[in-house]
């Protein structure tokens, strides 16, 4: 029954429908035609239309063209009570469209969306798996899933969306960013995941100033085998973003250089947390330097 779906027909009461395609359309029996008389094909076979269970008014989709989340916001019938539209709400861009109903206006929208796994395993292996997580269902369970599928064992990883640490209750709307690639960093480990910070405590009102002109860092020596994957970086005090560039070296050596980019949605008021591109295997006893840059515009060093 978990593959399937119950639905409610004309004649023979609710029935449980495997491993079809749920834009089916019901005849009557008066329209029926002879058998022999239907052609087997796509554009016969499958008529679209909205089931009432299936698209609710309030259910979540992904435009898959926007890269984004929408909602159901009302379905238009016609005077024999079927459905000939639905209204759309882009939740991101708070505008609603309205979709007639046909199989090219439907494929936009999708009941899932894609989400990309990064694992980095204690051997120092890397690798993506690319995923998609049905709206509406556990988020933890899709990554589970994902995991296994790629014949792992997901209780022997930590995963991590920016500075959070999944646990059974993360959900998906949690992490969700519209028009980005929802990216999930799964590293193979039993232990606690330890955040450095250069100071224990954060301040309201100090402060000091960046121009891009000169640079802030830290540096500390791991006192067993870690994998660094990002650094937190302090929020501006009085503005809503501004533009980073870094630089990561391990025991002496460039391991990544970051360009500028711009950052703003600041985390707990105080910090902003960076990925690096790859994550970094650093042995015990090695050296770790992160080198930062700030400014509100590098193209203008006076600001």
């Amino acid at each position: 029954e978990e593959s399937g779906k119950w639905i409610k027909t004309k004649q023979d009461g609710i029935l449980l429908f495997k491993n079809i395609t749920f834009a089916l359309q019901e005849v009557d029996k008066e329209e029926k035609k002879a058998d022999g008389e239907y052609d087997h094909n796509e554009e016969n076979a499958l008529l679209s239309f909205f089931p009432e269970d299936e698209y609710f008014v309030g259910k979540k989709l992904f435009h898959g063209e926007l890269n984004t989340l929408c909602t159901i916001s009302e379905r238009v019938t016609d005077d024999e009570g079927k459905t000939t539209h639905l209204k759309i709400r882009i939740d991101a861009q708070d505008i609603e469209t309205e979709v007639e109903n046909n199989k090219q206006s439907l494929s936009l929208f999708q009941t899932s969306v894609p989400f990309i796994i990064r694992i980095c395993l204690k051997t120092g292996g890397k690798f993506l798996i690319k995923s998609r997580h049905e709206i509406g269902t556990n988020f933890t369970e899709s990554i589970k899933a994902a995991i296994t599928s790629a014949g792992y064992k997901c209780n022997l990883f930590k995963c991590f969306n920016k500075d959070k640490m999944f646990d059974k209750d993360t959900t998906f709307e949690q992490i969700y960013e519209s028009g980005k690639d929802t990216i999930i960093y799964a590293f193979e480990s039993m232990g606690t995941p330890k955040k450095w910070k250069r100071f224990p405590t954060t301040y309201d009102y100090s402060t000091w100033s960046n121009s891009g002109n000169s640079c802030d860092g830290i540096v500390f020596v791991a006192q067993k085998n870690v994998s660094v994957c990002g650094f937190v970086a302090y929020a501006a005090k009085d503005d809503p973003e501004y533009e980073l560039k870094y630089k990561l070296t391990i025991d002496g050596v460039v391991r990544e250089e970051g360009p500028p980019r711009k950052c703003t949605d600041w985390e707990d008021k105080f910090y902003k947390s960076i990925f690096f591109e790859d994550s970094y295997d650093v042995s015990q006893n090695a050296r770790i330097q992160i080198t930062i840059w700030i400014s509100k515009c590098f193209a203008n060093s006076s600001c």
